[in-house]
């Protein structure tokens, strides 16, 4: 089954010691994309976008890797199935100890 998510408002208050939403995105998913992960889009001009699932009861915040059309609108979109839902917890990804800052050609 396809995940359907909605965009959450990016909280800027929150900050990754990966260096953006987008390089967090690529150390714990342990994938490298480069396009948007909506169904059918091949917008190129991603980032790390805050997203929560609408198809399920999990309120979770998770990353995942929109275009600027896609991360700006208020729609529910469908996304790839291949896609991996990282959480945006930081207390359970890179804020943990032994974390630490990433450069983009670090990953």
């Amino acid at each position: 089954m396809m995940n359907k998510i909605k965009v959450i408002e990016n909280q800027p208050e929150k900050l990754c010691r990966c260096g953006s939403w987008l390089n967090h995105w690529n150390k714990f998913s342990q994938s490298k994309i480069r396009m948007c992960v909506v169904d059918g889009c091949m917008g190129i001009d991603i980032e790390g976008s805050h997203v929560q699932l609408t198809n399920s009861e999990n309120k979770e915040i998770y990353i995942v890797p929109l275009c600027s059309v896609h991360r700006s609108g208020t729609e529910i979109l469908s996304i790839i199935d291949s896609c991996k839902l990282v959480s945006s917890d930081i207390g359970k990804t890179c804020g943990v100890e032994g974390s630490k800052y990433l450069k983009e050609d670090e990953l």
